[in-house]
């Protein structure tokens, strides 16, 4: 079950039904940028950028495909958002 659009906010952690935990970096325009890790994780601060530069997901298909948020936000989480703000610019 997917997560109401207006629910997703900047700043904190969802999960796919898959397990793949999402961090929301920034909200602008309808479009969402986001860092991602795998459900298995050995390093749990390795993030990855979850799109292209050019091409984030709409606010409706981010939300679509997490199922809930994380809570408390992982730790790592914010530290990922803060590299990722920085690297990619958003």
């Amino acid at each position: 079950m997917s997560i109401h659009p207006s629910k997703i906010r900047n700043g904190f952690c969802y999960v796919t039904d898959t397990g793949q935990h999402r961090v929301v970096l920034k909200i602008d325009g309808g479009k969402v940028w986001n860092a991602h890790r795998g459900k298995l994780v050995v390093k749990p601060d390795l993030w990855q950028l979850g799109h292209t530069k050019s091409n984030p997901p709409t606010l409706a298909n981010f939300a679509a495909k997490v199922v809930r948020r994380v809570c408390p936000r992982p730790k790592d989480a914010a530290k990922a958002a803060k590299y990722w703000r920085a690297k990619a610019k958003v």
